[in-house]
């Protein structure tokens, strides 16, 4: 019984080697980090500190891109709404540089926020 569980993971395995599914890991082909140094009994507090930094930085900027999208009504025209937008994706995108690619905040879609805002004009205008 094992060995028929134990083969069929293995085929999973290789099936997946095959697809490349294992060829753009996160930290692939780089020495673990923290290797050479002495050990630390805080370690993972430490790291779970430092990650939960960065996430708040980045929980920021998407808060901050919600605000933009709460009053992007107000701005004058499409050319604004998308220079808006462009700018928190910058903003976005430095404040998750350094996160998984799993945490980051989507950026947002400017033909998304130009639709919300012909929508929210046409309903103040009326």
């Amino acid at each position: 019984m094992n060995d028929l569980y134990e083969s069929y993971a293995e085929r999973q395995i290789r099936r997946a080697q095959e697809e490349g599914a294992f060829d753009r890991l996160p930290g692939a082909g780089r020495p673990l980090p923290d290797l050479d140094g002495t050990y630390d009994p805080a370690w993972w507090a430490k790291k779970w500190i430092e990650r939960r930094r960065r996430l708040d930085r980045a929980q920021r900027a998407a808060r901050r891109a919600d605000r933009l999208l709460a009053r992007v009504w107000l701005l004058d025209d499409e050319t604004q709404v998308r220079q808006k937008v462009a700018e928190l994706n910058a903003s976005i995108r430095r404040a998750s540089a350094d996160l998984d690619e799993a945490d980051r905040p989507d950026p947002l879609d400017p033909d998304d926020a130009v639709a919300l805002w012909r929508t929210m004009r046409r309903w103040r205008t009326r």
